[in-house]
């Protein structure tokens, strides 16, 4: 109030003094124009910086390189595979340490359907944008601590290695239409150009729907009186559109493989148990009943998963390969408040590492799933099984960085992460 009222006797004397006004609205007019130039300048060498790392990237290019086969490759039917990522989805140790919450009965009915659970599945990065295309390129991504500033967050190298990742390139050399399922808001997951169908929610234009489609639009209109017009149902419907959707591909006859990056149960939480949109979106912290808002997601989630994967292992084509899969757990203990990736406690790793995986491979190939295994591993683990490549399978290595220093890395022991006594 105080600031408003200086404002308006400011305004107010100006008013009187129409000469003084004239240079005042000619002084901020030039400094406008000065500063929309400056931010204008900065982009534009963001951007040429971001493209010359790219084109510079020695990982980049290694990771598109061909995937080497121990042999030729089999004549028989190629199964469908359906790989569903989904964000901050914890394992069972995580979600019984830190929330109380037994998930044996999701996971009981996953294993009827003929999934294989490892005991301990963990990723190899603490954030979104690191596993992804670490999962999907079967690589550690250390090489961007020399390609990088680590004091920089820029995502364009991850990103287009997730765009371009190495599980694409190798199944479309094999036959396989690619379907993808894109994030809703996530801009490293909003689109794919070498998708053969890219999975749209809705027709037409829609102005509360469209507010929805970035994090940057979802950011601004939340914080604007835009924010009458971005519905939490439209986050509820989208993930049930895309889970419906997808168990509607078995339908086609042509090998199918889906990729899907579904934003749940990360925040917004927009469903109770029951799969009932909420009416009102929390927005409780860890610690103060945000517990509650999280685990009622995780059990509409199930509920969900169910009913797709049962339709796809139901359907009328061969046995499908399906790979469930968080990117990383949760964050309940504030891991990424630390003062450096050395200062995160093994508490808070042990939480944020602890990431769901379920992985089911066609006629009864599940025996050669380790126990205990990390996401760099598991498409290796798909390929070599069924298509016969010859990937060897990587240490698995944890890899601690923070969201303001994505490229710095602390290497993590996991003997130091397992539970105290």
């Amino acid at each position: 109030l105080a600031l408003m009222g200086a404002a308006l006797a400011g305004l107010w004397w100006l008013a009187g003094r129409p000469g003084l006004l004239i240079r005042a609205n000619t002084f901020f007019g030039v400094m406008g124009l000065l500063l929309v130039a400056f931010l204008g300048a900065r982009v534009f060498a963001d951007q040429l910086r971001a493209r010359s790392q790219l084109g510079n990237s020695v990982l980049a290019r290694r990771l598109s390189q061909p995937i080497p086969l121990k042999s030729h490759p089999k004549s028989e039917p190629l199964p469908d595979i359906y790989i569903v990522i989904l964000d901050e989805y914890a394992n069972s140790n995580v979600l019984r340490e830190r929330f109380g919450f037994d998930n044996r009965a999701f996971e009981d009915s996953l294993r009827r359907l003929g999934f294989s659970i490892p005991t301990l599945v963990r990723s190899n990065y603490a954030q979104t944008r690191l596993s992804l295309p670490s999962l999907l390129n079967f690589s550690y991504l250390t090489d961007l601590e020399r390609e990088l500033d680590p004091r920089q967050t820029d995502p364009t190298l991850p990103n287009h290695l997730v765009e371009n990742n190495r599980t694409v390139s190798f199944l479309k050399s094999r036959g396989y239409r690619f379907v993808f399922f894109p994030s809703q808001w996530w801009i490293s997951t909003e689109r794919n150009r070498h998708a053969d169908f890219q999975f749209s929610a809705w027709k037409g234009f829609h102005l509360g729907r469209a507010a929805t489609r970035s994090d940057l639009r979802r950011a601004f209109v939340t914080r604007t009186p835009l924010a009458l017009l971005h519905g939490d149902h439209h986050d509820a419907d989208y993930v049930k559109r895309v889970l419906g959707r997808l168990a509607q591909l078995p339908s086609d006859s042509a090998p199918t493989f889906a990729l899907a990056h579904i934003l749940s149960p990360h925040k917004p939480y927009v469903f109770d148990a029951h799969c009932r949109p909420l009416a009102k979106r929390p927005e409780r912290r860890w610690g103060q009943g945000r517990e509650k808002d999280y685990l009622e997601q995780v059990q509409c989630l199930n509920h969900l998963l169910l009913g797709t994967v049962t339709k796809l292992v139901q359907g009328p084509t061969s046995d499908p390969i399906i790979l469930l899969v968080g990117d990383h757990g949760t964050n309940s203990l504030g891991y990424n408040s630390a003062a450096s990736a050395e200062a995160v406690s093994p508490e808070q790793a042990r939480e944020r590492f602890g990431t769901f995986g379920a992985l089911r491979l066609p006629g009864g190939s599940n025996a050669g799933i380790p126990d205990s295994v990390t996401l760099v591993n598991l498409i290796p683990i798909i390929l070599n099984s069924y298509f016969d490549s010859a990937l060897p399978l990587s240490p698995d290595s944890l890899y601690m960085s923070l969201d303001q220093t994505p490229y710095l890395f602390a290497r993590v022991d996991p003997a130091a992460l397992s539970p105290r006594q």
